[in-house]
């Protein structure tokens, strides 16, 4: 009980600090690494320089990394804690990334990232039923695209299961999840589309896909349309 409640309050000081964010799945405990913000804002930007050139206009030390929320697992299962964080750079680009051992030093993987927006979803899970959990996360860009990435962990190697960058707009809406009907079964993507008229007389079209897991990779299992 003890031990419960000091955990519970050095989450809550680090979470003040902007250090370590607790989570509603899967905390992270208190990290001696000496993996933190500055690591961060120092990997973050050096992908924004390549990938998202112009959009950060400051040096690494005049930036901040807001986390939003962060998890410790050890995804495949060697016996050290990979490090998963999620959040944005200044509030220009939001990023998930994961730290991993690797030849006795920690490694940066971004898994996924986007333009402006926030984290609209992020699980530590296993998708695949495999006993290895795989991250989850779904983007939103300051368009209203979604960007959906599902990662595996093998070997010090990324493996991407599923990726999907979908339409933005204010005419176009897009929910995606995932699903399975018990816990002995694969999780499926299932993504509902809406796509809205321009012109007050016409239809609303509805679309919804499901995408089933085959030999480490998400492909599409059927679809459903619809018009309102």
């Amino acid at each position: 009980m003890i031990t419960r409640l000091l955990k519970s309050l050095i989450l809550m000081m680090y979470s003040l600090y902007g250090t370590v964010v607790a989570s509603n799945e899967l905390p992270i405990e208190i990290i001696s690494s000496g993996v933190n913000e500055r690591n961060y804002v120092a990997d973050a930007h050096m992908d924004a320089s390549i990938n998202y050139p112009g959009i950060i206009d400051k040096t690494p030390a005049q930036c901040e990394f807001i986390l939003y929320k962060g998890f410790s697992s050890d995804l495949d299962r060697d016996g050290n804690e990979e490090i998963i964080v999620s959040g944005s750079l200044n509030e220009k680009l939001t990023y998930v990334m994961v730290y991993y051992m690797d030849e006795g030093k920690w490694t940066c993987n971004i898994v996924n990232s986007c333009n402006g927006g926030s984290v609209f979803d992020i699980k530590i899970i296993d998708v695949d039923n495999d006993g290895f959990a795989e991250i989850y996360s779904v983007l939103l860009d300051e368009n209203l695209r979604r960007f959906c990435r599902i990662e595996k962990l093998v070997d010090h190697k990324f493996t991407s299961l599923f990726s999907l960058d979908t339409r933005g707009g204010l005419l176009f809406s897009c929910n995606i999840s995932l699903m399975r009907a018990d816990e002995k079964q694969k999780y499926r993507v299932r993504i509902d589309e809406v796509e809205y008229p321009e012109k007050e007389d016409g239809d609303v079209r509805q679309r919804t896909y499901f995408y089933k897991l085959e030999k480490n990779i998400f492909v599409l299992e059927n679809v459903y349309s619809g018009r309102q």
